[in-house]
């Protein structure tokens, strides 16, 4: 049976079309889960930690989520189980003083804390060798 993701399909091992590691369609199959962690989307409707390294965290919470955390990422590329070029997106939609902190210097190597104020509010952080880095923000994001 397949499953759907990305509007593709997910060919079960147990599938005559399933060729196991020499198909074109086990390859495929083989790869849609590194494709639906990419399109991630993680809603953080309470104050905790953000669980996920690529993707989406929205924060939904009505109130200032004032502990939200954000590990530090893994050296190393996603094959080796490191988060090395994995582009994480923290959004707002709430206007609220949310704050979203890091272990010491793992934000552009000398900073900890996004400090969220607005609806819609942004920041678009890519992981290496240990830190995030901000690539963009929006007006409404202090970083310090």
């Amino acid at each position: 049976m397949a499953t759907t993701y990305l509007g593709l399909n997910l060919i079960s091992t147990g599938s005559p079309d399933y060729e196991a590691g020499t198909s074109l369609l086990a390859l495929l199959s083989a790869n849609m889960t590194t494709l639906d962690a990419k399109a991630a989307v993680e809603a953080e409707s309470a104050s905790g930690a953000i669980g996920i390294t690529q993707g989406a965290a929205v924060i939904t919470k009505s109130s200032a989520a004032a502990v939200m955390t954000l590990a530090a990422p893994t050296t190393g590329l996603p094959a080796a189980a490191g988060n090395n070029g994995q582009i994480l997106r923290i959004v707002s939609t709430t206007a609220q003083a949310h704050t979203v902190t890091t272990p010491s210097n793992k934000i552009n190597g000398n900073k900890a804390v996004l400090t969220y104020t607005g609806v819609g509010d942004f920041a678009e952080l890519i992981a290496y060798n240990a830190v995030w880095y901000l690539l963009a923000s929006s007006s409404g994001v202090a970083l310090s």
